[in-house]
């Protein structure tokens, strides 16, 4: 009896534990999950080579493509799947779990002896992450062997000089200039992380070369944000031919166009997208007897007079214009706002150099001012003499001239009454306290240009930190540029060919065939107070 009752309670202990086995194993299956934390899945999908149509055929007739993966995955901006040369017809792509299947037109008719490439761009992404498999192709050739030319290289911002990633190199065989915004490309690839970039399965044919940041995906310069670059010469691709370029990128300069308006009195602000240097204007049907204009920034200011109707003409370029109505005050309405310093290069904290000029900018430009109750005090309170004048190109701005003594402090006054505007208004009295730096605290910088081209301008600018300073040069092969009165520290310098002589860097051009302007850049030693750091230039090198 004892036996009989131990052999079942071990036969009961069995089947409990086997039971229990089953229940943790059940559990364990149900609350199976991925692990918290840890990386993020950054790993694209990758195809499974033998379980995939093979890739690289030849003698390949129209069939379905099945493409197995890694992993599950799914099709994103489909139109980025192009195939070179075109299909008549549009390709067909779905996805089935971890497959992508691809299918002909069934009126699709493939060319005898033609490579063909399907590129998927970035459309195959992974299900859970969307991690893209970026520039994959299925090559395939009707005849008896794949064209094996190939293009690559590298693109470089003109702006930065720093390689330019993730955009798109695409080749054309159709060769108008207009290929870039009507045509989808041939061939193409997108740059790596240093710029680098390889077109395979070229076919021996003429190229034209483009570069572009394709904003929306398809495959057309459309956008003006879309920055760009071209080859500015045909390509033609054969078994001898040097097929590696290197592409400066640029963002075009987009249109001008007007984007806001400031009206008061006798006095118009036009804000424009960018800054409008290239702007010309004139008026309809005369121009106001009184007239001052001036730019700022992205911004064209008029100030006329009021008892005139006239229209403002902008001329945008392109043939496009833009009309602005100058308001027409009544004689109840006067301008009452006082000459006021809206702008000045000196203060107790910000010292002026021993050989710069005091520069004031009023809210609206100078018709006059009384130099009688303009003083200049020394530290002693001595009246100082001094010189003054109004800068022609721009009409708001007063120029103030001694030789300063360093380290000292000197106070400008401007009595009542000292300046008077166009609507013949008077300031209230103005003091302005300033210090001279002192020489022993300043350091200069001074470049001997060297094998500059005569009648060319070049633009010098000096950067310490957001302030730059620049200088122009022109005409002359050899030139020696200086740099005063500056503050003690570290400077990089950038010189600019300036080739259309406009004062400033300007991108590419594309629908005028002009890369962007050349320049060079270089962080100089430190510059010490007291110092004088000197730099050759030879051309647009440094030595």
């Amino acid at each position: 009896m004892n036996i009989f009752l131990n052999r079942n309670i071990w036969l009961y202990a069995g089947l409990i534990a086997s039971l229990l086995l089953v229940v943790v194993s059940i559990h364990s299956c149900a609350v199976q999950a991925a692990p918290l934390g840890g990386p993020k899945d950054e790993t694209p999908p990758y195809p499974d080579s033998l379980k995939s149509t093979p890739n690289e055929q030849i003698r390949f007739f129209k069939q379905n493509i099945e493409l197995h993966f890694n992993e599950w995955v799914t099709l994103k901006n489909q139109n980025q799947i192009i195939v070179s040369p075109p299909l008549e017809t549009n390709l067909e792509a779905k996805v089935k779990g971890k497959k992508v299947i691809v299918e002909f037109d069934e009126e699709e008719v493939l060319k005898e002896n033609t490579t063909y490439t399907i590129n998927f761009g970035e459309s195959i992404v992974d299900y859970t992450e969307g991690n893209p498999l970026t520039n994959y192709t299925f090559v395939f050739s009707t005849g008896e062997f794949i064209d094996s030319l190939s293009v690559s290289g590298t693109v470089v911002n003109s702006f930065t000089g720093e390689a330019q990633e993730n955009v798109m190199v695409s080749l054309y065989d159709q060769l108008q200039d207009s290929v870039i915004y009507e045509e989808r490309p041939l061939y193409f690839a997108k740059t790596d992380k240093s710029g680098r970039f390889s077109i395979n399965n070229i076919r021996q044919d003429s190229f034209r070369l483009f570069v572009l940041d394709d904003k929306n995906l398809n495959y057309l310069k459309d956008q003006e944000s879309e920055g760009m670059g071209f080859y500015p010469d045909t390509i033609i691709l054969n078994d001898t031919i040097k097929s590696v370029f290197e592409i400066p990128f640029f963002i075009p300069d987009p249109n001008l166009r007007k984007t806001a308006l400031e009206h008061e009195y006798g006095q118009l602000g036009i804000v424009f997208n960018r800054d409008p240097f290239d702007l010309s204007f004139r008026f309809e049907p005369s121009e106001p007897e009184y007239l001052a204009t001036t730019f700022s920034k992205d911004s064209l200011l008029v100030f006329y007079n009021t008892d005139v109707e006239s229209d403002l003409i902008l001329e945008l370029g392109q043939g496009k214009e833009d009309t602005v109505a100058l308001i027409k005050y009544t004689d109840s309405i006067r301008y009452t706002k006082k000459p006021r310093i809206i702008n000045k290069n000196v203060s107790q904290r910000v010292g002026l150099g021993s050989s710069d000029s005091i520069i004031l900018t009023f809210n609206h430009p100078i018709k006059d001012y009384n130099r009688s109750k303009i003083t200049l005090l020394d530290s002693a309170e001595m009246e100082v003499p001094y010189k003054v004048y109004k800068i022609p190109e721009d009409e708001r701005k007063l120029t103030l001239f001694r030789a300063w003594k360093e380290g000292n402090p000197y106070t400008l006054i401007i009595d009542s009454s000292g300046v008077k505007n166009h609507f013949g208004v008077v300031n209230d009295s103005i003091g302005l306290p300033f210090v001279v730096s002192s020489n022993a605290t300043k350091g200069e910088i001074i470049f001997e240009l060297d094998s500059l081209i005569e009648n060319f301008q070049y633009i010098v600018q000096i950067s310490q930190g957001k302030k730059t300073i620049e200088k122009l040069v022109r005409g002359k092969k050899e030139e020696q540029l200086s740099f005063l009165s500056l503050n003690a520290g570290k400077y990089t310098v950038r010189i600019i060919e300036d080739v259309n002589n406009n004062g400033r860097w300007d991108p590419g051009d594309y629908n005028l065939k002009r890369q962007s302007e050349k320049w060079i850049e270089k962080k100089l030693e430190s510059l010490k107070a007291g110092w004088t750091l000197e730099v050759s230039v030879n051309g647009i090198e440094f030595d």
